[in-house]
């Protein structure tokens, strides 16, 4: 089956997806699928004419400058106890770290809403290969993606800790989401 491109983007895409897929030999059960939705997405997209590279351009330099914005920019942590759930990644991530960040982003999202309405927990995925982000791998001890929670008590960090065992997890989403809402929980009730 041969397919027509019409752009090196979208050649490059092609060959990259490709490569995770290949790449990726972990996840096989569910591989046959997703390489009929990739093939299939591909047609679709394939059909419709693609933006003008500028406007892409414009995109992407929006979006990174709101999240510069959001990361330069500390969270208010002056009352009380304030619980932070970062999610340190990479640039280029793998289906394994795009899982975590999603299963943790949901796991709080579901179970900690008062707290988040409240400001008390908030999740924020931050690259930290990006400059501003860098002091992060010194002071967590960061040598890969991190689910890291940290509890701030009237401005101070007080306490911190990387939930390593979400990489064990992650298959299993129902025990992934027990573990992070009780870790969570107990960083959102101790007593320093």
């Amino acid at each position: 089956m041969s397919m027509k491109y019409d752009s090196p983007l979208k050649v490059f895409t092609a060959i990259l997806v490709q490569l995770i897929l290949l790449t990726s030999a972990g996840f096989a059960g569910s591989q046959v699928e997703e390489n009929r939705a990739l093939q299939s997405q591909d047609k679709i997209s394939s059909s419709q004419p693609s933006p003008p590279a500028e406007s892409l351009a414009v995109k992407a330099s929006q979006k990174k400058q709101e999240l510069m914005e959001k990361s330069k920019s500390p969270p208010d942590t002056s009352s009380s106890t304030t619980v932070i759930a970062y999610y340190f990644h990479n640039t280029h991530r793998c289906r394994t770290c795009l899982a975590i960040e999603r299963n943790a982003r949901d796991a709080i999202q579901r179970n900690f809403s008062k707290e988040i309405a409240s400001g008390r927990l908030k999740f924020q995925p931050l690259n930290m290969e990006e400059k501003e982000n860098q002091h992060f791998i010194k002071e967590y001890q960061l040598y890969s993606s991190s689910l890291i929670l940290v509890r701030f008590r009237n401005g101070k960090q007080e306490k911190w800790e990387n939930l390593q065992q979400v990489w064990l997890l992650v298959r299993d989403v129902e025990k992934f989401y027990d573990y992070v809402q009780k870790q969570v929980a107990r960083f959102l009730e101790e007593k320093s």
